[in-house]
């Protein structure tokens, strides 16, 4: 399975670009594991917002929907696409690992993961997604979702492999 992440704007945080490269090399460690996977990081240009107005939101949310669908024509028509988003199912980390697995089974090929820009997702991006996650009812800055996403999909194939990496409880 090859896992995407499709991700608005690049790490510039302190450390955040170290630390984001650490758990792509963790994840990659996993070619020929339990759920054999590749990665792929996808950092996609945000539209412009020259103003805050509701109108100026809009049309960059469905300009943004256009770059993600562009960017996930290359992957497999029996994708999988999750989006991140605050209105998202919030699950625990041995739920991704279940669900991840669950795809693995199907034979879902591709596995995209979207964090949207600070607009979020428009409405007819969220139609067309397989599901929506959440990290809970907390705002995160972008940098920083991006991170806690990575880690917690190495977290989950970790599970998938029992690795011990994680601790329930």
């Amino acid at each position: 399975m090859k896992i995407s992440f499709l991700t608005f704007g690049k790490l510039r945080g302190p450390g955040t670009r170290t630390l984001a490269d650490h758990y792509l090399k963790l994840l990659g460690k996993w070619p020929h594991g339990a759920v054999p996977i590749q990665i792929e990081e996808i950092e996609l240009k945000p539209s412009p917002l020259p103003d805050k107005s509701q109108t100026q939101f809009q049309k960059a949310q469905a300009e943004e929907s256009q770059i993600v669908l562009k960017a996930l024509d290359g992957l497999s028509p029996s994708r999988h696409l999750i989006l991140l988003d605050e209105a998202g199912k919030a699950q625990r980390t041995q739920d991704w690992a279940s669900h991840i697995r669950a795809l693995a089974d199907r034979g879902v090929a591709d596995l995209a993961f979207v964090i949207g820009s600070s607009c979020g997702h428009s409405t007819k991006l969220k139609s067309q997604a397989d599901a929506l996650w959440s990290f809970g009812p907390q705002t995160l800055p972008h940098e920083l979702a991006r991170i806690v996403l990575y880690e917690q999909i190495f977290r989950a194939v970790s599970i998938l492999n029992r690795h011990p990496y994680h601790h329930e409880g």
